[in-house]
């Protein structure tokens, strides 16, 4: 859950708006996304809004944005280490909290970071 009082931002209802959409949101959406779901109720709203609101959430470290689909950012409301799975097909992106799974991985392919993503396609 995203403390709004960490975020060092006014509340106004759009940012407001921005933090709930995105409050126990598993879908590793994009602005565009977000954007997309919470216009209709803001019609004055811009895409700079929210672009500007995931940049500070991201450099509070209240949530991640992930580069791992090469079409668009992602944003990942929870900052809490894990690792992603991304199918190649949907594009759709699940997180992985089990830590055997990633020690396996990493005694075989060493990381270069601290977090690895796995692709494949779903079924």
């Amino acid at each position: 859950m995203i403390n709004h009082s960490n975020t060092g931002m006014k509340m106004t209802p759009q940012r407001m708006a921005i933090l709930n959409f995105l409050d126990g949101n598993l879908t590793h959406p994009s602005a565009a996304d977000i954007f997309r779901e919470i216009s209709a109720n803001f019609p004055t709203m811009s895409m700079a809004t929210v672009y500007n609101t995931l940049e500070t959430l991201v450099q509070k470290g209240l949530i991640q944005e992930l580069g791992i689909d090469p079409y668009k950012k992602r944003f990942d409301p929870n900052p809490d280490h894990h690792h992603h799975l991304i199918c190649i097909h949907c594009r759709e992106i699940n997180d992985i909290f089990s830590k055997g799974v990633g020690e396996f991985i990493c005694r075989y392919f060493p990381p270069l970071f601290l977090w690895f993503i796995i692709v494949g396609i779903k079924y």
